[in-house]
C-alpha cells in the first residue's frame, strides 16, 4: 500500500500507560497526526512533548475563548437523531427529574466538539473502547455527522488477548471480516455445548457489576485507605460530619428503593413451565454499554419485548428473566406496570436456572446478551435486536421490521457452518489487549512491553487497511 500524507487525528481515552505509548508511537512513526487527545481529568498522558491533551474543562475553556464556525442545520438535525441514546447514556451519570437537563448537555457537548474538530481539522478519530460516558458519546456523534473517519476498539469477551476493532457501534463484532489481517492466531473449538460466563465477568469486582447510585461504606473505606480521612478531617471539620449523614441518608433511600423494586418484581413472577412452546429473553443488566450503546432504540428493552410477542404465534410465551445483579434502576414501578400488559411475556423467578431456560426454548431473543452467544454454541438460534459482538456468527438472526415468524423458525443452521463463521470471526480480530486490569491478570505471560508492540501494529495495521 502506498505511502500516504498521515490523517490528522483526534485520540480518545485509551486510560493504560502502554496503551498510551502505543498511541505515542503512531504519532511519532507519523502513522497518525495527533491534534488533539481527550484524557483522564488530570490530563496525564505518556506522550510527546508536542502533543496536546485535554480534558472536558480543558475543553470548554477553549470553546469559550476562540471564534466559532457556524454550525450548519443539516449538520445539527443530523446529529439529533443520536439525542435519545444521549439521555440514557447522560442519564447513567447525571440523575436529573428534568429532560431540559440532558438536552442541555447534548447541545453543549455538540458545540464544544463541533469546535475542536474543525479546529484542528480532524480527519481521523481513534477510540480506546465503544463510547458509553456522555463526552466521549458526543464526539463520536459529531465525527459522524461530519464523515470524519472513526477507528474504536473493544477487548474480544471471549478471548484473552485479541481485541476488534470497527469503524461504527452498529459495525461491532461484524467489521474488518473481509480484510485479510493475516495475525496468527489459535481458534478454538466453540459449538457443542452451551458455552458458560465469559471468562472476564468472573474476576469483575462487584463494584463494577452494581448499579445502585449510592454506597457508604466505599466511600469511607476509600478515606482511609488513600491517607485521605486524616486530611479531610484536619480540613472539614464542619463538614465532615454532614457528609457522613449525607451518604448514609443515600444509603438509606437506595436501600427502601431496592426494597420497592424486589417487591415488584416477585409479586409479578409466575411459575416456569418447561413444556410450553416459548422464547426465551433475559433482561440486561441496566445501566451498561450493552444496552445504553450497543442496544440502540431497544436500551428500552420492553420495546424489544413488545415487538417479540408480536411475532410469535397465540399459544406461545415469552419467559423473561431478571438479571441477578439489576437493583431498582431502570425498574421504576411503570416499568413493571408496562411489563405486565404484554401479552405472553412472563416474568419467572430469578432462581430458575438460565441454561435450563435456554435448553428448552424454541429459541432466545435478546438484545446483546450473553445469553445469545450461550444459545449458539449450544445450536439454538437466536434473535437479535442490538448490536452484540456475535452477530455475524451463524445462528444469530439479526432483528428488523420485515422479519416474519416463518423466517425465524425455517433458519436453521450446522455445527460447520458456525465453526466457520467463528473461524471467520476470529481471524478479524488484532493481537493485544485494550482493556481493562482483568484482562492482564487472567494472561499470565502479559508484559507492558510486549503488549505495547502488539496494540501498535495492530492499530496501525486498522488504519492503513480502513480503505482496502
Amino acid at each position: 500500500m502506498e505511502k500516504t500524507e498521515s490523517m490528522k487525528t483526534l485520540v480518545v481515552d485509551f486510560y493504560p500507560e502502554h496503551l498510551r505509548r502505543a498511541i505515542a508511537k503512531l504519532n511519532q512513526n507519523k502513522v497518525i497526526d495527533v491534534r488533539y487527545w481527550l484524557i483522564d481529568e488530570n490530563g496525564d498522558y505518556a506522550g510527546e512533548p508536542n502533543m496536546h491533551a485535554s480534558n472536558i474543562t480543558e475543553m470548554e475553556r477553549e470553546y469559550r475563548a476562540g471564534s466559532h464556525q457556524m454550525i450548519d442545520d443539516v449538520i445539527y438535525d443530523k446529529a439529533h437523531q443520536y439525542l435519545y441514546s444521549f439521555i440514557n447514556i447522560d442519564n447513567r451519570w447525571i440523575q436529573s427529574t428534568e429532560i431540559c437537563t440532558y438536552v442541555h448537555n447534548f447541545n453543549r457537548l455538540f458545540q464544544i466538539w463541533h469546535h475542536i474538530f474543525k479546529k484542528y481539522e480532524i480527519e481521523l478519530m481513534l477510540m480506546g473502547n465503544a463510547p458509553h460516558g456522555a463526552v466521549p458519546f458526543m464526539a463520536y456523534v459529531v465525527a459522524k455527522v461530519l464523515n470524519v473517519k472513526i477507528i474504536m476498539t473493544e477487548q474480544a469477551w471471549f478471548m484473552k488477548n485479541r481485541f476488534m476493532c470497527f469503524r461504527s457501534i452498529d459495525l461491532i463484532g461484524c467489521d474488518y471480516l473481509e480484510k485479510k489481517l493475516d495475525f496468527p492466531i489459535e481458534i478454538p473449538q466453540r459449538m457443542g455445548g452451551y458455552q458458560k460466563t465469559p471468562f472476564y465477568m468472573a474476576s469483575l469486582p462487584d463494584e463494577m457489576l452494581y448499579s445502585g447510585r449510592f454506597r457508604l461504606i466505599p466511600t469511607l473505606q476509600a478515606w482511609f485507605l488513600n491517607g485521605a480521612f486524616v486530611s479531610k478531617l484536619r480540613k472539614h471539620k464542619d463538614g465532615l460530619l454532614y457528609k457522613v449523614i449525607e451518604k448514609l441518608a443515600y444509603r438509606v433511600i437506595d436501600i427502601c428503593l431496592d426494597k420497592r423494586f424486589k417487591k415488584h418484581r416477585n409479586n409479578q413472577c409466575m411459575p416456569f413451565d418447561k413444556k410450553k412452546k416459548y422464547v426465551y429473553f433475559p433482561l440486561h443488566l441496566q445501566p451498561e454499554m450493552t444496552t445504553d450503546t450497543l442496544g440502540g432504540v431497544y436500551e428500552d428493552q420492553l420495546l424489544a419485548l413488545e415487538r417479540l410477542v408480536q411475532l410469535l404465534p397465540e399459544d406461545w410465551v415469552v419467559y423473561v428473566k431478571e438479571n441477578p445483579k439489576q437493583t431498582y434502576y431502570k425498574r421504576c414501578p411503570e416499568f413493571f406496570i408496562r411489563l405486565k400488559g404484554i401479552h405472553k411475556a412472563i416474568l419467572v423467578e430469578p432462581r430458575v436456572d438460565t441454561y435450563d431456560l435456554i435448553k428448552h426454548a424454541q429459541f432466545v431473543a435478546t438484545i446483546t446478551g450473553t445469553a445469545g452467544w450461550e444459545a449458539i454454541t449450544g445450536g439454538k438460534k437466536c434473535l437479535c435486536f442490538g448490536y452484540a459482538w456475535y452477530r455475524s456468527l451463524a445462528g444469530v438472526i439479526p432483528y428488523s421490521s420485515e422479519i416474519k415468524f416463518y423466517d425465524i423458525m425455517q433458519y436453521q443452521f450446522t455445527k460447520e457452518e458456525f465453526e466457520h463463521s467463528y473461524e471467520r470471526f476470529c481471524k478479524s480480530l488484532f493481537p493485544g489487549i485494550v482493556a481493562g486490569g482483568n484482562f492482564y491478570e487472567v494472561n499470565e505471560n502479559f508484559t507492558v512491553e510486549e503488549n505495547n508492540t502488539l496494540v501498535y501494529e495492530s492499530l496501525k495495521k486498522a488504519i492503513e487497511c480502513y480503505d482496502d
